[in-house]
């Protein structure tokens, strides 16, 4: 049942049911395929997976932010390392624990699979060779396997640093306490001026996670980011057009001069 139910529907209507407290948009997320069995937490865990979301628990209630929700952020917090925002026992890794250049989506009960492969790049196969996954992910139809097995590419080849740990002291950098109220999971926040053993230019991350320690004397938190750049998406004709497609060899027809007032494409 409940075929093509969207992500945010299913984890409000699972915790409904369940009397759990929970937050999510209703009106975002993969559309799902039919509701499987197991346990509750099965089947929340089923949802997120497939629609590639976050989903954590907040004092005791259930909150889940879609895939599509963390698309396009405005950064929450602006870290600056020269103004000591960020403390010494950072943590970056450049390892290829996450590298996934081929991925073969599947679905229960559905077809063989899909399978997309990054060939050029940095982390293509041409380059490094193959670092292959096969997934099953519960979505409606078939036709949504590829661009699942894409998603999981982008997210495996990108060629960012992943910085999994990273310290901030509330107590010695005030200024960053207002903006750290209003982040959380699933926010963006950048990182200026990084040490020179990371790329130059302002780090851009996503934070997934964090741990947060207050004492009498101390306010600090360790978080766990990702890079953000997969999740910089093209977006056509809407409010925030980020980019533009090609014209695919479209052209003038005719001759224009600097008078022109009109012009004909073909």
């Amino acid at each position: 049942g409940w075929y093509r139910e969207l992500a945010g529907d299913r984890i409000i209507r699972i915790c409904a049911e369940e009397g759990i407290s929970a937050t999510a948009t209703a009106a975002t997320g993969e559309e799902l395929g039919p509701q499987p069995d197991g346990s509750v937490l099965a089947i929340l865990q089923d949802v997120a997976s497939t629609d590639h979301g976050l989903m954590y628990d907040s004092t005791g209630r259930v909150v889940y932010v879609a895939r599509a929700e963390l698309y396009n952020l405005t950064a929450d917090m602006a870290l600056d390392f020269n103004a000591g925002d960020i403390q010494p026992d950072w943590q970056a890794d450049d390892d290829d624990q996450q590298i996934r250049n081929q991925v073969t989506a599947s679905r229960p009960g559905g077809s063989t699979g899909a399978t997309y492969t990054q060939t050029a790049g940095p982390r293509g196969t041409g380059a490094i060779g193959f670092y292959s996954e096969s997934l099953s992910v519960n979505v409606a139809d078939d036709a949504q396997l590829y661009t699942h097995a894409g998603w999981r590419v982008g997210l495996g080849t990108v060629d960012d640093f992943r910085l999994p740990q990273i310290p901030l002291n509330f107590a010695r950098s005030p200024g960053l306490i207002t903006s750290w109220l209003a982040a959380g999971i699933g926010s963006r926040i950048t990182a200026a001026n990084p040490p020179s053993e990371l790329p130059g230019g302002t780090l851009d991350l996503q934070v997934v996670g964090y741990s947060e320690y207050i004492t009498p004397r101390n306010w600090a938190a360790v978080l766990n980011t990702v890079p953000n750049r997969p999740y910089t998406v093209i977006v056509l004709d809407g409010s925030a057009n980020t980019s533009r497609l090609e014209t695919g060899g479209s052209k003038l027809s005719g001759a224009h001069n600097s008078t022109t007032t009109s012009l004909s494409v073909e």
